[in-house]
């Protein structure tokens, strides 16, 4: 018998829920001895069971029950290899959920539904749905999970135009995020591809079904399940794990895999956002899966012409059959960010000139402030040169000028006038020679100044006083030295 999943609250509320649910539309789902009810809420009566068929591994057609006690089941949203998710109102917090049921009963369906409800209860990351409740309606497992809003990545990649999709590159870098947080607690995904990416109504992106999901280092599951049905592009459980177009050549080769399996995916998700299309495109998924098995797809700028290098590097690192690959999601995703915030990408290789236009660009209003500041110095340092240079030559020009005023002033009289020494060194009445001495002069007279001038000097010595005779040593001693001066000019 199913059993309800709280405290007895919860059973207390069961009628007020069937009430509500009533007004909803819902249909109330209980679970019975005999097997799961589906049970009408306007119609007590009228009860339409759904019995689980006797083999373990029959898939439930109707859908599965809930613990009428809490939750009331709505309408389903979504169905994948293992399990379907319903949404449904959960009655003790009063808001709606998501749900997620296995399909089958089958033990191996069953156990593999148990550990993506432990593997996903484990992940604690903004873009990874948190698990809010699990248990057993009967024989049934479900978990309940955070209801999202939003569309599959695949969805908008292919309604968006090659020129609007980059700015879908952060919704996948988020995604990348949320999966290198997995590995980080030794979790691989191995079933990662854009229809798994969901972008919420609020801008937020999640990463969902882990079903596939298991532990670094624990056994693989190697029984085979049965295909589920669908295009080429639906994921395959079975000897292989994983999406065709989607999955790494380990998992082609159906060998056990590790983190690289999902950069591999995340390189792939990437390539069919860029290009539409996913890695090794093929009309159907045995097609892709032979083509990946050969060797590695059209590198991403020869397919798309205009594709940023840098993100083709990427894409071409992340699925790369050798050694050169990432060897985490947190290395994809670190390469990722840093594309998107402008910085160098370390699965690209830059020439300098490249670095040189990327530093200008990222740093484009330092470089513009540092520029004009070097700008501004180097003219004020011209016109500051330019000052000095103009001071120089203009002192120059004045001293030029001053010695030629001064030899002018030195030579010029002479020129002109002969006699101005003779009348300038004529010595005044308290400074001519004495009479004795006049004798001693006349040879020097006659020999220093020109004949017209010769007067101006005898008549300047011829009327010396003799009151100042006893001056006249040294006045002689005076005119020798400016005859010998003059006679040097």
């Amino acid at each position: 018998m199913g059993r309800a999943l709280g405290s007895a609250t919860c059973c207390d509320h069961a009628d007020d829920a069937h009430e509500a649910a009533r007004d909803r539309g819902y249909t109330t789902l209980r679970a019975s001895p005999a097997g799961i009810d589906a049970v009408p809420v306007n119609d007590k009566t009228d009860r339409a069971a759904v019995t689980v068929p006797d083999k373990p591994n029959a898939i439930v057609r109707e859908r599965p029950a809930l613990p009428a006690a809490r939750y009331v089941a709505g309408e389903e949203i979504a169905r994948g290899g293992m399990g379907r998710v319903a949404l449904a109102t959960d009655t003790l917090l009063e808001r709606v959920v998501a749900v997620k049921q296995a399909l089958t009963l089958d033990p191996e369906m069953l156990r593999r539904f148990t550990r993506e409800t432990k593997i996903t209860a484990r992940l604690e990351h903004p873009s990874i749905v948190p698990v809010y409740d699990a248990g057993t309606d009967g024989d049934a497992p479900f978990y309940v999970m955070r209801r999202v809003s939003g569309r599959p990545l695949s969805e908008l990649i292919l309604s968006t135009a090659f020129d609007a999709r980059l700015a879908l590159v952060p919704n996948l870098l988020a995604a990348a995020q949320a999966v290198a947080h997995a590995h980080s607690r030794g979790i691989v995904h191995r079933d990662i591809k854009p229809a798994n990416i969901l972008v919420g109504t609020l801008g937020e992106t999640v990463v969902i079904d882990w079903g596939l999901a298991k532990v670094v280092d624990e056994p693989d599951d190697d029984d085979p399940i049965e295909q589920a049905a669908g295009d080429s592009l639906h994921t395959r459980v079975g000897t292989v794990f994983g999406t065709p177009g989607f999955m790494s050549p380990k998992q082609l080769r159906g060998e056990s895999v590790g983190y690289a399996a999902d950069v591999y995916a995340l390189g792939a998700s990437l390539y069919f956002l860029l290009s539409g299309k996913p890695p090794h495109h093929a009309p159907t998924g045995e097609a892709m899966m032979m083509l990946a098995a050969k060797g590695p797809p059209t590198p991403l700028a020869d397919l798309v012409p205009g594709v940023p290098r840098e993100l083709a590097a990427i894409v071409d690192t992340a699925l790369a059959y050798g050694d050169r690959h990432y060897d985490d999601a947190s290395a994809f995703a670190e390469d990722l960010r840093r594309f998107s915030t402008g910085q160098l990408v370390a699965a690209h290789h830059y020439s300098s000139r490249e670095r040189l236009v990327r530093f200008l660009r990222r740093h484009r209003a330092a470089v513009s402030i540092g520029v004009i500041a070097m700008a501004v110095i180097a003219v004020g340092a011209t016109l500051s040169f330019q000052r000095v240079i103009e001071e120089r030559d203009r002192a120059d020009a004045e001293a030029a000028e001053a010695g030629a005023g001064t030899g002018a002033r030195a030579r010029g009289p002479v020129d002109a006038d002969p006699c101005t020494d003779a009348r300038r060194h004529q010595p005044d009445r308290g400074h001519r020679p004495a009479q004795g001495h006049r004798s001693d002069l006349a040879p020097a007279i006659g020999s220093a100044w020109p004949g017209e001038c010769r007067d101006h000097a005898r008549r300047a010595v011829g009327h010396a006083p003799a009151e100042r005779n006893h001056r006249g040593p040294r006045d002689l001693t005076g005119w020798r030295a400016d005859v010998a001066d003059h006679d040097r000019r």
